[in-house]
């Protein structure tokens, strides 16, 4: 059994120690899983309408469930070790910020859509490390989808499911996000990255070849929130800088209609920080290109030196980076066998990801335990992208 294998079974052995405990005998339960992903190329373009690269993970969010006999809702968190019991016709008022606002979100939706006759028993485990902006809110989110479609019998098509996840982070927990982290954890591919048109949602699963190379995901131990952090002040940045456009280049609707001529002619006009917001995001879309180019000819080093600058703009023009994971990247930069390096993911802490000689991993792992703690007092986590999972039923 391979390693991300024994993950899987240790996750699901835990769900199944809660349900025995929490709900006792009662009927079988049904098990679905939703990943946590990491995002290669494309950060803050999502919402901008843009182009992003995310790759799912082995990891994610696994939820146990099955129909209860009345109009009962329990649910329970193996990781927040709470529990709550409501009717289908009073659920709480989500709370932002909280596990269970997601729970309720979804099923808030859902109902909107399709019509709940009987409630369900629902026990809820991740193995994603907390605050690591690896998208356990999508997970969670998507992962509560699936498992209505299950526990109904209803199916929802797949992007209508993804609208509705994303509709939940917007309106129960206070993010005004974009689609990717909704989209990928539903519609990733293992071995597979995704190459996603935030416009159009049109969509290509690149393969990983990574024969001779690993991705490895690092927890930077500082834990990022979106609700209530910089992340909505940064699209309405976005937004201002569409606005000032617009009056020169009327049918600009989004960022994703600029380019650098374009933006480099009104520069001067931008208020800043405006402008150098709208530059990431232009920047970003054709790094993102250049990377889905590299990824298909197995080119690594050029997608190495694509991630870097990616971080270098994420943090001196799009300012989401934090002095935790400008040193962390140092560090991965400085190690023989990195290709490249760059924060992953909203920002304000979280996680980095290095793609990295085989060769070179245990050295990279050495390092950043040892000398990124020694310059930061935080503890780092490490995770070597063994390989990846779809959503769906276990």
């Amino acid at each position: 059994m391979s390693e991300l294998q024994q993950q899987r079974a240790a996750a699901l052995h835990t769900l199944t120690l809660a349900c025995d405990e929490q709900f006792g005998d009662g009927g079988r339960f049904t098990r679905v899983f939703a990943p946590g992903r990491v995002n290669l190329l494309g950060d803050h373009t999502d919402y901008n309408e843009g182009l992003v690269l995310p790759v799912t993970l082995g990891r994610g969010v696994y939820q146990a469930g099955r129909p209860a006999t009345n109009r009962r809702i329990r649910l329970h968190s193996v990781n927040f070790g709470e529990s709550l019991v409501f009717d289908l016709e009073d659920l709480p008022t989500p709370q932002a910020g909280s596990w269970a606002s997601y729970v309720i979100g979804v099923v808030r939706e859902f109902m909107a859509l399709i019509s709940l006759d009987r409630g369900f028993d629902l026990a809820i485990h991740g193995d994603l490390p907390a605050g690591a902006g690896l998208s356990s809110s999508a997970a969670l989110t998507v992962s509560t989808a699936l498992i209505l479609e299950e526990l109904t019998g209803q199916r929802l098509p797949r992007q209508e499911l993804v609208r509705l996840c994303q509709r939940v982070e917007q309106r129960y927990a206070g993010v005004n996000c974009g689609i990717m982290d909704q989209f990928v954890c539903a519609l990733g591919q293992a071995g597979h990255s995704l190459f996603l048109d935030c416009r159009t949602l049109a969509y290509r699963h690149i393969p990983l070849q990574f024969t001779d190379y690993r991705l490895v995901v690092i927890h930077s131990g500082v834990s990022r929130g979106l609700y209530g952090s910089r992340y909505n002040e940064r699209r309405a940045e976005c937004d201002s800088g569409v606005q000032q456009l617009r009056r020169h280049f009327p049918h600009v609707k989004s960022l994703r209609d600029v380019d650098m001529k374009m933006l480099q002619s009104r520069e001067a006009g931008l208020e800043d920080p405006v402008a150098r917001r709208c530059s990431h995001v232009v920047m970003e879309n054709l790094r993102v290109r250049d990377a889905v180019a590299a990824l298909l000819t197995a080119d690594y080093p050029t997608l190495g030196q694509l991630m870097t600058a990616s971080h270098a703009s994420l943090r001196d023009l799009y300012a989401v980076s934090c002095p935790e994971l400008d040193t962390l990247v140092d560090v991965c930069l400085a190690t023989e066998g990195v290709l490249g390096a760059r924060m992953t993911g909203a920002g304000f802490g979280g996680c980095a990801v290095a793609v990295v000689e085989n060769a070179g991993l245990d050295s990279l792992s050495e390092r950043v335990k040892t000398q990124y703690q020694a310059r930061t007092g935080c503890e780092p986590a490490i995770f070597p992208l063994q390989g990846n999972y779809a959503c769906g039923v276990l």
